[in-house]
């Protein structure tokens, strides 16, 4: 696992921040809990080796971290903030940028870049009687040609079998639902 920091998290100390993002990978697949103070033992006998670097600020974002999981020949990799608000954002996924609010029921797809691909995404949740909230778009150019990524928020209480309608539309190569808490906005935490 690859943890970087950029802003502030790189400046005080990320310690506990790489330990926060441990126990969250390390309790969403174990049945026994970890916490901040044994995770770095349970991620030990585990053989993760975790590396911590730092990066100057860029993409005009002061405070960014970025979380990679590489298993065998494979990675993924997640770049959030938290922004002005309080509000949490991504703002990358395996290195495709976009931005998009972290919280809600969200449809993450990736297709082969061609036209009609977001219409279809579009008109298939609307037929499902599916709200769209927000709609992130990122592409990255490939050899074979682009390959693009949506981040769709969702309203309501959404089946998971949603999934299957996206992946039987021509050129989605992957869908997914990934449902988080809403995000508590700092305006909000003050009244």
């Amino acid at each position: 696992m690859r943890v970087q920091y950029s802003g502030e998290p790189a400046e005080i100390g990320s310690h506990v921040i790489c330990r926060s993002v441990l126990v969250g990978a390390l309790n969403s697949v174990l049945d026994e809990k970890v916490n901040l103070v044994n995770v770095a033992d349970e991620t030990a006998v585990r053989g993760i080796v975790v590396q911590e670097t730092t990066r100057p600020r860029g993409r005009g974002y002061p405070n960014t971290i970025e979380v990679a999981i590489v298993d065998g020949g494979r990675e993924f990799s997640i770049e959030g903030t938290v922004a002005q608000d309080g509000s949490p954002r991504i703002l990358a996924l395996d290195g495709i940028a976009l931005e998009s609010p972290l919280e809600g029921t969200l449809l993450l797809s990736r297709n082969i870049d061609v036209p009609g691909v977001i219409g279809r995404i579009g008109t298939a949740l609307g037929n499902l009687g599916i709200n769209i909230s927000t709609f992130a778009l990122g592409r990255r150019e490939a050899a074979g040609g682009a390959e693009a990524l949506a981040l769709v928020g969702l309203d309501g209480n959404v089946s998971a079998s949603v999934v299957q309608e996206i992946l039987g539309l021509p050129s989605v190569t992957e869908a997914r639902l990934v449902r988080l808490p809403a995000a508590l906005q700092a305006s909000s935490a003050t009244r």
